[in-house]
């Protein structure tokens, strides 16, 4: 517990810097003081914070650059998507390449909806899943003792235009139809909600690329 006499003196100090604070912030002048100390009181209000209009044109700046940033963003995922499902036909398509040239034969990619047989088109069904294998007589048709390589599913959320009913690889990595004639084409990857997409390019010696595309549906 503090003594009067040291309550005393910590008066006296906080006396002596108050006014000591008020003479440099309002002068000598006895005829000021009144204006002064309310104008030294605001000072020193406004030192300890923001005052109201700062916060809000803060939060209309800020408001602004959300606006213009968000779109972008938006763009920004949707491009990463795209080009990450095309990346994943191009892996898919380069596995399948060196697998023919590893096993020395055929090996064909189509459209499967049961992951054991080929769907009718590559166009209207490759939404629904696929199969790779080991295609040992060459027909472009899987059958039941022919060795499936893998399988797989894809994300429904985009649309593929791709014509014909497979993508067949020989051994030396060219790409050609069931009759040996060589074969070039595309698998075109979309979004439901822009008609720019990727398109995985293969050409006719089976070397696979990623380009965009501006032809989606």
């Amino acid at each position: 517990m503090l003594s009067v006499t040291e309550v005393t003196e910590k008066q006296l100090v906080k006396r002596d810097d108050f006014e000591m604070m008020e003479k440099i912030c309002i002068g000598k002048s006895p005829q000021r003081r009144a204006d002064s100390r309310q104008a030294c009181a605001r000072q020193a209000a406004s030192a300890s914070g923001f005052t109201l209009l700062e916060i809000m044109i803060v939060i209309v700046i800020l408001g602004v650059g959300l606006s213009l940033a968000i779109p972008n963003m938006r763009d920004g995922i949707r491009s990463y998507e795209l080009t990450s499902r095309a990346s994943y036909w191009l892996n898919l398509l380069n596995h399948a390449r060196s697998e023919a040239a590893k096993r020395g034969s055929r090996v064909t990619l189509c459209a499967s909806s049961n992951g054991t047989s080929c769907a009718t088109t590559l166009q209207s069904n490759l939404h629904q899943g696929w199969i790779l294998w080991a295609d040992t007589d060459g027909d472009g048709v899987r059958d039941g003792v022919e060795t499936i390589i893998r399988t797989g599913a894809v994300v429904n959320d985009f649309t593929y235009v791709q014509s014909g009913t497979y993508i067949s690889f020989i051994s030396n990595g060219m790409t050609t139809t069931i009759g040996n004639a060589r074969w070039s084409g595309t698998i075109g990857i979309c979004r439901p909600d822009s008609t720019t997409g990727r398109q995985v390019i293969i050409n006719v010696v089976g070397r696979v690329r990623i380009a965009n595309w501006s032809g989606c549906p």
